[in-house]
């Protein structure tokens, strides 16, 4: 029998209920605001990062042209990007987190080989009505452009 495995609080906590969403630029996906500002503020605090304060304090900035000039949109908005230290920070942390969730993948995949490989065949037969049908569908764009297609071209004259 398999013995009783039980995944880090890490883990479980990915799958609990979730705030609501907060109107918050996002970079990777993630708040900077909720998410990577106060963990960078608690990681300086704890002594595991020495992120500057102005970094943290103002993570955005104004791009700027080679003249120094603010970069605009094509709508004349300003654009905004992350600070350099801060983006390199988010970076690492997308990183660590990809290396620890493949890091329990393997652990789980080892440790129940059954039950993972029934999962993974159960979640392709699951998909496959979906994966087929999506493809009959590009399929069938795709005939219906060539077809537009041809029915417009003009003859080549020769």
């Amino acid at each position: 029998m398999a013995e009783m495995m039980i995944a880090p609080d890490f883990i479980q906590a990915l799958f609990a209920p979730k705030a609501p969403k907060s109107v918050d630029k996002k970079t990777w996906g993630i708040s900077v605001n909720t998410v990577f500002v106060p963990l960078f503020t608690a990681s300086n605090a704890d002594g595991l990062t020495a992120i500057s304060n102005e970094a943290i304090g103002a993570p955005y900035r104004v791009a700027r042209d080679t003249d120094g000039t603010p970069k605009l949109s094509a709508s004349g908005k300003p654009i905004i990007r992350l600070n350099k230290d801060f983006a390199e920070q988010v970076g690492l942390q997308r990183e660590n987190y990809v290396a620890q969730a493949m890091t329990y993948v393997a652990k789980v995949a080892k440790n129940k080989a059954t039950a993972y490989a029934t999962e993974v065949a159960h979640n392709r037969k699951a998909g496959m009505p979906i994966v087929e049908h999506d493809n009959a569908v590009i399929y069938a764009y795709n005939a219906q452009v060539i077809a537009q297609s041809t029915a417009n071209r003009e003859p080549v004259k020769v």
